[in-house]
């Protein structure tokens, strides 16, 4: 954080009159950045990066929150996402084919974080999740805490995959129709060329390779059973729980503070799990789940004790405080273990039993 308070004061400003000045060239009002910065210098900062051809909007709810609770947040628009034009097949929006310029992009935000305060959280959905893995792999040391929301991962060449090194034709994304919200039109762009979305396919399997030997920031990683339900144009390529287990399972090996959280298709979280428009009621049982992990300081090994002491009966209050856990545990910790699967705790001691 700045010593200066006029350093950040500065700082503060120029950032939101660049925002001022990229908004006439926005496709929609929502498709602007979000940055919420304290009048006065604060310790703790978000950055958040949202979804492939989607835009900050996807983060307002949580943005709130977390600047409520005395976060700086950071929401950027990604590179050649939110622009106006009259995009279509024949003239597909500007979208970048080069990782390198999302993770310059990435590095420039975190240096700016880095300004406005000490303790860093990043985080992101969908594509833009893949971006804050990949970030979080780059600096370790830079990054207290990443909150990844069904990034993309791509373990193998699926479908989808393959054909996007063949065939760089324009796709559409599938919209649900059976929902209440079906009308809802996503302020972003409504379809993509192929290439594009390739950037972040190969940018999640290097971020699974690149797991299984090197460290990285503490992670949460948030998945969904429904995905696929609710993405059928991007059903086995990219929406894989199976490779954010795998991700979490190569991860946990170097970083112990590493969480996994899985919904089941009875909760029925969608894919933009974080947009109340796209049919998702549980969104602010998913802002106290993020809340939970950011202002937590456990181990997924204390995690489990907690979540095994509960499976067989004891309350969340009581098993934290008979551990001594009670001082690192957010308010809104209860709703983290009240989602998780308690039997794999169980058969994790099971499992430690047999290798004793």
């Amino acid at each position: 954080m700045p010593d200066d308070t006029s350093t950040y004061v500065q700082l503060a400003h120029t950032i939101l009159q660049e925002t001022e000045q990229q908004i006439p060239t926005l496709r929609n009002p929502e498709c602007r950045p979000i940055f919420l910065l304290h009048p006065q210098p604060t310790s703790k900062v978000c950055l958040f990066f949202h979804g492939f051809t989607a835009a900050p909007f996807q983060f307002a709810s949580l943005a709130k929150i977390l600047f409520k609770a005395g976060y700086n947040v950071l929401v950027p628009l990604l590179p050649g996402h939110g622009l106006q034009g009259d995009w279509g097949p024949f003239n597909p929006p500007p979208l970048p084919t080069q990782a390198s310029t999302y993770e310059d992009f990435a590095q420039h935000w975190l240096q700016r974080a880095r300004s406005l305060g000490q303790k860093i959280v990043t985080g992101g959905l969908s594509g833009g999740g893949t971006l804050a893995a990949w970030l979080a792999l780059e600096h370790p040391r830079a990054i207290d805490k990443t909150i990844l929301f069904a990034p993309y991962f791509s373990s193998s060449d699926r479908i989808l995959d393959p054909l996007t090194r063949l065939i760089n034709r324009y796709q559409e994304w599938l919209r649900p129709s059976h929902t209440e919200h079906a009308a809802f039109q996503p302020p972003g762009y409504k379809g993509f060329e192929v290439s594009a979305l390739q950037v972040f396919l190969d940018m999640g399997r290097d971020v699974l390779r690149r797991s299984q030997y090197e460290d990285t920031a503490s992670l949460f990683i948030i998945s969904s059973a429904s995905d696929r339900d609710h993405d059928p144009s991007l059903s086995d390529p990219t929406l894989d729980p199976s490779d954010h287990r795998l991700f979490f399972d190569r991860i946990l090996r170097y970083q112990p503070h590493t969480w996994l959280l899985c919904f089941d298709q009875v909760h029925d979280i969608p894919h933009a799990m974080l947009t109340p428009e796209e049919d998702n009621p549980n969104i602010f049982m998913l802002m106290r789940v993020a809340k939970g992990y950011i202002e937590s300081d456990l181990t997924w090994n204390e995690v489990a004790e907690i979540g095994h002491r509960m499976a067989r009966g004891q309350v969340f209050p009581a098993a934290v405080q008979q551990l001594g856990f009670s001082q690192r545990v957010s308010p809104d910790m209860p709703t983290v273990m009240t989602l998780m699967d308690k039997r794999q705790f169980l058969d994790l001691r099971q499992q430690q039993r047999v290798l004793r």
